[in-house]
């Protein structure tokens, strides 16, 4: 019985030492395998942090070069670095590494590198009206005027200037007549070369507007669902440093009244739009949204000189009155354009690689 309990208690001790090893190996690769991950995700992002680092410095850059690179640092413990290849003045392919112990995760980028500018040369008319059928069209006194013909800054009338739009642009004839009806006198409240035009390559305004969010130097909301938000006696930018205001109104589409304000740059309101109280603004509007929009210009004297251009669903209307005007001015364009914006990017292709991968 003795040799018999012996050889069990060292059979017991055999297997327990099997199991207890066993167990601990497997925790080992527990370990690994976890730990194998953590290191997978953390280099994986860095890499793709590394992307962003580089974008904020290049983006102060009007021109690259390859001096520009590598963009190099370190990051939750890793470090990487980040090369640049100049394709052309518009296209750079990045390719950054990152390192974080034993892993290593590269991540390859082909992007298109431009400014946010709207091009004057693309709003061909005072008014451009995107949506058809127009809803409404209203000019409700002989005060009241859209000027095609090239202006100043401040809206005085550059005789001889080469320079000269439509009035007001629409997408089809039937609109042209709804313009032509709401006007009261047509034949001098509507000036431009053609005073009306028929144009069915005006921008739509639904699909530029939303760019300039997040690049705006304002920014207001408006959540309700009927009355407008209001802006009162604000001024926004300078003839030499113009600005971007967003008004986002949200899905609906909810309004803005700017009441007593003046302003220089681009202004893109994502809602309905109400001038009052003689509120003047230089450069170009841009109104959007999903919805059947208004322009209302037609309290105190409200004046834009630069370009206004309207999006939205059909049946969008428009009101001038109280001697409001829209005059043409394509410096006052040309000011918004050469608004000093941070770069766009837009990747052309994506490729990511771990060495090695994780178990």
């Amino acid at each position: 019985m003795g040799s018999n309990a012996v050889i069990s208690v060292l059979g017991f001790i055999i297997i327990f030492t099997f199991a207890t090893t066993t167990i601990n190996k497997r925790n080992s690769q527990s370990y690994e395998n976890t730990y194998g991950y953590v290191k997978y995700v953390t280099s994986r992002d860095i890499a793709r942090n590394a992307i962003q680092v580089t974008l904020r410095k290049i983006d102060t850059l009007t021109v690259l070069s390859s001096s520009s690179f590598p963009v190099t640092g370190s990051l939750n413990g890793g470090t990487f670095a980040v090369n640049g290849e100049i394709i052309n003045d518009s296209t750079v392919r990045l390719t950054s590494q990152s390192t974080f112990e034993t892993t290593t995760y590269t991540i390859k980028t082909l992007m298109h590198r431009m400014h946010l500018n709207f091009e004057p040369s693309k709003l061909k008319a005072a008014l451009g009206v995107h949506p058809t059928p127009l809803g409404s069209f209203s000019m409700q006194g002989d005060k009241d005027t859209i000027d095609g013909r090239d202006h100043d800054l401040n809206g005085n009338l550059l005789l001889g200037s080469p320079d000269t739009v439509a009035g007001v642009a629409v997408m089809k004839k039937a609109d042209s007549t709804t313009v032509y009806n709401g006007a009261q006198y047509p034949t001098t409240n509507i000036l431009g070369s053609p005073p009306i035009k028929v144009d069915s390559t005006i921008p739509n305004a639904d699909s530029i507007g939303p760019k300039y969010k997040t690049i705006a130097d304002y920014y207001f909301t408006n959540g309700k669902k009927k009355s407008d938000s209001v802006i009162t006696s604000a001024a926004f930018g300078s003839a030499s440093q113009p600005v971007i205001v967003y008004c986002d109104g949200g899905s609906t589409a909810n309004g803005f009244k700017f009441n007593s304000c003046v302003g220089w740059g681009i202004l893109v309101v994502r809602g309905s739009l109400t001038f009052a109280g003689n509120t003047t603004w230089h450069g170009l509007i841009i109104e959007f949204g999903n919805a059947a929009l208004t322009f209302d210009g037609s309290t105190g004297n409200a004046q834009l000189f630069g370009g206004l251009l309207i999006g939205g669903l059909p049946g969008t209307s428009y009101k001038l009155g109280g001697g409001a005007r829209i005059f043409h001015s394509g410096s006052a364009l040309s000011m918004a354009q050469n608004i000093s914006t941070p770069f766009n990017y837009t990747f052309l292709d994506w490729y990511e690689k771990s060495s090695p991968p994780p178990n």
